[in-house]
This record gives C-alpha cells, structure tokens and sequence, in this order.
C-alpha cells in the first residue's frame, strides 16, 4: 500500500466564500440540506434561509428568530426543522410552524438530529434528553429507562443492517428496530475496539460500512454487521483534533474538525492526507457541517455568517515537489492518465492525481533540449507527445524510451 501526506500548500481545491448578508457578523451557519426541489436550505443561529445558487431567503417564524441545528426533507416532501432550545418545526409554504405534539413533551435540549428509517418514521436525537420517535402522531422516548446508556446523543444515522446508530459519550448505541413497539439497544465502546468513546459524528458509506468521528482519536471505518473498527493506516496517528463532519465520497472522505479547517483522506489502494485551511482560501478553520448537492458541489458550514462551496472537478496547484505551477505555458493530458506541462524553468511530466503518492518527472532533464521553451504541447495517436519549441522547432517525446526527435524547416 502507498502511503503519502502531501504538503497542504501545494495543492487544494478553490474555495468560493459567500457572505449571507441577511445574518449578523456574529451569526453562523451550522447544518445544510436540500430538497427535492433543489432548492437548499440552511440552518443558521438566526432562522432558517433557502438558497438558489445566488440569493438567500430567510422564511418566517411567529416570533423571534430561533437557532436552527438540524434539518430533515422526509419521503413525503415534508420538511422538518429542529433548534437548539430544543423545539420541532415544519416548514409550511414560506412560512415555519410549530410542531406541537413533539414541543408539548417539554424537550428543551439541543436537537442534534433528524432522521427518517425505511419504515417512515422520524427520529429526532437530543443533546440531553436521548432519542424521540415520532410515528402516527405517537412519540415514544428512548432514555435511561428504555436502555439508552447516555442521554447526550451527537449523532443519528441509518445503517445498512436496518439498525439505528446513535453517537454519545459512551460510545455508539445500536438501537434494533426489529422490534415493533420496544428496542434493544446495544453499546459498542473501546471495550469492542473503538478509539474513542466520545463518538461525535457518523456518515454511512455506499458499502455499509459506517466512518465515525471521535473527539480525540480521529476517524475510524466501523461495519455495523460484524461490529468491527477498521482504520486506515495514515490516520492512525490522529493531530487534527475534534471531529466535527464527515462527507464521505468516492474513494476518499472529507473531514471536518473544530479548529483545523478540512482534512481530505485518501484510502483504497493509495492513502494519502491533506489538511485545506484558511491558508488555502477556507474562510474557517472551525467547520460545522459538510454537504454535498446534487451537482456535486460541497457546501461548508464555518463558525461564521459565510457559506463555502467548491467541487472536487477543480484543483488548484501552486507549486508541487519544488516545481511551480504558475507561469504554465503549455499543458496537455496523455492517453496513461498523467498530464505535461511547461513553464520558464523546463517540461514536466506528472501522474493525474496530486495525492504525494507520484513523482514529478523531467522528461528532458538529459536531453540537449532541456533549456528549450516549450509553448505548446499535445499527444498524437501513437502515444508520442509533440512539443513546439520557441524558436527551435518541434519535438517529438518517446514516453517509454525517452528518445527526442527534433524537426525543423
């Protein structure tokens, strides 16, 4: 396995900042959705906004403006809306009422979560007074009474064995929904092999397998159906602290944490880190939340009144391995996945992936063309790459041999 940690200054994606000039300075955004309309929806410490790419809306409560932390668009198009004074809202055309049977209970803790299982029931998990479900306007409550270990619930999500897994402070709860009315709940804690007890966030992955998030002991890759922990090699010595987001996607994950910004880790064949922070045009290194929308933008929630946005089809490349990446004068791809490109300092060869698992390569380096200024670059149909010189005619690069022909009138 090939293993890299690549300098976080040399390569990051571009970060698009917007201000969302309805909040206060002091206000912030924490959690991210979005509807089946496209529309998204942003849960901010002063009202819940829509988003259509360009401008905010700010929908109307019937009173003051609350701290949303937690949203849920269910099966049936019904948005549901949870605040940190621990009250259940939904959201009516522009307008967001109260839902009064979960608010009768006297819930006043955070509400952390809002999900719904394959059977259309809506849990809502609390930081403070464990798990409610809601079915056929009955709730029950899960707390010490039914079995819940810790009240202080960070996290609810589904897993692929048909389970609930609610993240606390004693590990990760295991909520069995094979029964209709009463649920067994089973710990795993670092007795099973988890890190960390204090488990702060989780995201499912397409295989089933769960990343959990810890407060001090990083990220570790769980399979709900053998309950075992497994964790790529390069992030077991975890420096970035407290885990925050996790944003799972193909052959990498994204993570958020509390005071370093984002760390990017590659696992599979090739594993490799980068932390993204405000040196690489983050405008927080404290994050909240990480979303990904259905055009594949990832949307970031900071501790600020600002929402970040990039996409992982752009990276930009400052310098790489001692070699610049400004002043590029020709760039073309190659048919083997690598790319060439020149500047004032020569031509040079680099695999497609900037993880710290390729070496640059100076085609030229022993070549009587080495000082030639290249200005134009492609490949032809049998694999060889063209260069066009300044002045000094056209050469034609052997990729495997690293012969040089050179033409000229």
């Amino acid at each position: 396995m090939v293993i890299a940690i690549s300098d976080s200054y040399s390569q990051s994606p571009y970060f698009h900042t917007s201000e969302i000039d309805i909040l206060g300075k002091m206000d912030r955004v924490n959690c991210i959705e979005q509807r089946t309309d496209h529309f998204i929806l942003i849960g901010t410490s002063a009202g819940l906004l829509r988003y259509d790419g360009i401008e905010f809306y700010k929908f109307k409560t019937s009173k003051t403006d609350h701290d949303f932390t937690a949203i849920l668009e269910d099966k049936s198009g019904t948005v549901w809306t949870g605040t940190n004074n621990g009250m259940i809202m939904k959201l009516n055309g522009d307008s967001l009422i109260s839902y009064s049977l979960f608010n009768s209970t006297g819930n006043t803790y955070p509400i952390t979560q809002i999900i719904e299982d394959k059977k259309n029931t809506i849990w809502i998990s609390t930081y403070g007074n464990g798990i409610f479900r809601i079915i056929n306007d009955s709730i029950v409550h899960l707390n010490e009474s039914s079995g819940l270990p810790d009240l202080y619930i960070y996290t609810l999500i589904n897993s692929a064995s048909g389970n609930l897994l609610a993240g606390s402070d004693v590990g990760i709860q295991i909520i069995n929904l094979a029964e209709k009315d009463s649920y067994k709940i089973e710990s795993v804690t670092s007795a099973n092999g988890l890190p960390d007890n204090i488990v702060r966030t989780m995201a499912a992955n397409e295989d089933g397998s769960v990343w959990i998030g810890t407060h001090s002991k990083g990220v570790t890759l769980f399979d709900p159906v053998t309950k075992t922990f497994s964790t790529p090699e390069i992030a077991r010595n975890w420096n970035f602290g407290t885990i925050t987001s996790i944003l799972p996607l193909k052959e990498e994950v994204w993570i958020g944490t509390s005071r370093n910004g984002i760390i990017n880790l590659g696992y599979g064949k090739e594993e490799s880190l980068q932390n993204y922070n405000s040196i690489n045009g983050l405008h927080d290194d404290r994050i909240l939340h990480l979303f990904q929308d259905m055009e594949g933008n990832i949307l970031i929630a900071g501790n600020s009144n600002k929402l970040g946005k990039t996409n992982k089809k752009f990276t930009f490349i400052d310098i790489h391995e001692n070699v610049s990446f400004k002043n590029i004068l020709a760039i073309t791809g190659d048919s083997k996945g690598n790319i060439w490109f020149s500047n004032n300092s020569g031509l040079f060869k680099h695999n497609i992936v900037f993880n710290g698992n390729h070496e640059m390569e100076i085609p030229l380096r022993n070549s009587d063309h080495k000082k030639h200024t290249i200005i134009s670059l492609i490949e032809d149909s049998e694999g060889f790459i063209w260069a066009g010189t300044f002045d000094n005619g056209a050469l034609r690069i052997d990729p495997v041999t690293k012969d040089v022909l050179r033409f000229d009138i």
